[in-house]
């Protein structure tokens, strides 16, 4: 139990605290806006920042000011898809170590008949798939890392599915999450599940499918930051403390996003070198006075396409009016992939029944059946 009353002097400054932080935050976007007010033109800016490693980098050319729009209403023959995936992870106290992915993901269509609703399970428990050559458990990274993969395949199964019909392309299919790899992809085990996924990529290309990372509230400063790298100098030692999202909010209309944008890092040239880098742009997907800025982030070979472009511009702001601000194709995967607490101990309770059928006489850690005990109080 959260004893509040030990917390209660640092509760009485709160207030002022944040209050400050309104201030540097607002002496901070003033600045930032007018760096970006006075920026140069695209090709300019890409030619300043050559040398650097690291960082945004804007894309195709013109103003960086400039902000696009898409209609409202996507084309009746549209087909958007959602896939998002949960996982179990595997635990040594339990009765038996494994782990399950389900991934989830909903076929939309535009032209007026209901949408579909599909999932994939998988179920992993021998040893081989669970331990490794030192005999530790795998770790809740590398589940990580196994459910990246299987989201994005079952992206491709699905779209291919949808293809059978015969749509106008591209299929745009959303996942709840950056396209980016999110791991350093040091390992040589992480080496090969990467491998997998730019197979991916190159049949989603050949496919003409245009894969599309959702990325609600992110974080980050690499727009602020790419501002600084360009007006710095000795009276700017580091850049304002302000977020990308905290700056655009105050300046991405509502159903428009920025340019295109690639962030180099050693990930990016590993994407590159297989032929997919990932372009990423902030889109407004709220409304007057609510902005909700989120990033998205597609291959190369699809984002620069203006029309697919603006296709999947019309399909975030029309998929997000109904929740204020997330697709409605991912909020439905998100219900078809999640594993509940009830699956778990259905599941567990099935296992049990195997195993018992086998002769076997599961029972899991004192630790696990102590924690059991009193989580019903």
């Amino acid at each position: 139990m959260l004893k509040i009353s030990a917390l209660q002097d640092e509760l009485a400054t709160m207030g002022k605290v944040m209050a400050e932080h309104a201030r540097a935050y607002n002496a901070a976007y003033r600045k930032l806006l007018r760096w970006w007010e006075s920026a140069p033109d695209v090709a300019t800016i890409r030619a300043r920042l050559e040398a650097d490693e690291e960082g945004f980098v804007p894309q195709g050319e013109g103003a960086l000011q400039r902000f696009i729009g898409a209609p409202p209403v996507p084309p009746p023959e549209t087909v958007v898809i959602g896939v998002d995936g949960s996982q179990i992870m595997p635990d040594h106290h339990a009765i038996l170590p494994y782990y399950v992915i389900q991934v989830g993901g909903l076929i939309f269509r535009y032209d007026g008949r209901p949408p579909t609703a599909h999932r994939h399970a998988i179920f992993r428990y021998r040893e081989e798939e669970l331990y490794d050559a030192e005999g530790y458990l795998i770790s809740a990274r590398q589940v990580g890392m196994q459910r990246e993969a299987a989201e994005l395949d079952y992206m491709l199964r699905l779209a291919r599915l949808a293809l059978e019909e015969g749509p106008p392309l591209p299929v745009i299919v959303l996942g709840d999450g950056p396209l980016l790899w999110p791991y350093s992809g040091r390992s040589e085990h992480e080496g090969t599940i990467l491998q997998q996924f730019f197979d991916t990529l190159l049949a989603m290309r050949k496919a003409r499918v245009m894969p599309v990372g959702f990325i609600e509230r992110p974080g980050g400063r690499h727009l602020v930051r790419m501002l600084w790298r360009l007006f710095r100098d000795e009276h700017t030692p580091s850049p304002p403390r302000l977020s990308d999202v905290a700056f655009l909010q105050h300046l991405l209309p509502p159903g428009q996003r920025t340019i295109w944008f690639l962030r180099r890092s050693s990930m990016q040239e590993r994407y590159r070198t297989a032929g997919f880098p990932i372009w990423c742009c902030y889109v407004n997907v709220g409304s007057e006075g609510e902005p909700v800025i989120a990033r998205v982030e597609s291959p190369a070979y699809a984002a620069q396409r203006e029309s697919w472009s603006t296709l999947m511009l019309s399909l975030l702001v029309h998929q997000s009016k109904p929740s204020a601000g997330h697709p409605y194709v991912l909020a439905r995967a998100h219900e078809l992939a999640l594993i509940t607490r009830q699956d778990k101990q259905s599941l567990e309770r099935q296992i049990v029944r195997i195993l018992t059928d086998y002769g076997f006489h599961p029972r899991a850690s004192a630790k696990a059946r102590q924690k059991a005990m009193l989580g019903k109080r």
